[in-house]
């Protein structure tokens, strides 16, 4: 029996949450020990791990937590909701994992990253990226008041009409 990978990802953001809550607690991770005291193997394949640890002012500290190596409850989705981790399970229950801190570089040319929203953008709960309010008048004919776009079909007809070409000769005649 040992502690897979979960457990321990579990088991170091665990202790993290205990330094965040008090002080004191910082003896757990900065030059003391913190060891496993026992483990209780359940029926349901889940062990329950007894941390125990001395506090910066020597009191003793334990705590426990539920481990599952496999056997147990196998996790379907980890998720970010809120800058939180959060792990579900086959049987639908969640584990919050804690508050995820991540600074995204600034999307440049050369380099992958965060980018803001602006004007006329939208973005949908599942993430997709629309164009909003963009509402332009496209020209089906030329025009010398109007300063819409106008359709490529139009203005290569306009272009053909003023412009002749001579295979056999090689010539581009102007009308």
């Amino acid at each position: 029996m040992g502690l897979d990978k979960k457990a321990y990802v579990l088991g170091k953001n665990y202790t993290k949450n205990y330094v965040d809550e008090t002080l004191d607690g910082v003896g757990a991770i900065k030059g003391k020990n913190c060891e496993i005291k026992k483990i209780e193997d359940k029926d349901d394949g889940s062990h329950i791990v007894t941390f125990s640890w001395t506090t910066n002012s020597g009191r003793e500290e334990t705590t426990t937590m539920t481990v599952y190596d496999g056997k147990g409850k196998e996790i379907i989705a980890i998720n970010i909701i809120n800058n939180h981790l959060i792990f579900t399970y086959e049987d639908g229950t969640t584990y919050d994992a804690g508050i995820i801190h991540a600074e995204v570089p600034i999307a440049s040319k050369s380099r992958l990253g965060g980018i803001k929203v602006g004007k006329g953008l939208a973005i949908t709960s599942d993430g997709t990226l629309s164009a909003t309010g963009i509402d332009v008048e496209i020209d089906e004919e030329l025009s010398t008041t109007s300063g819409n776009p106008v359709q490529n079909k139009v203005i290569t007809t306009e272009l053909e009409r003023k412009v002749s070409v001579d295979i056999e000769d090689e010539k581009l005649l102007f009308i």
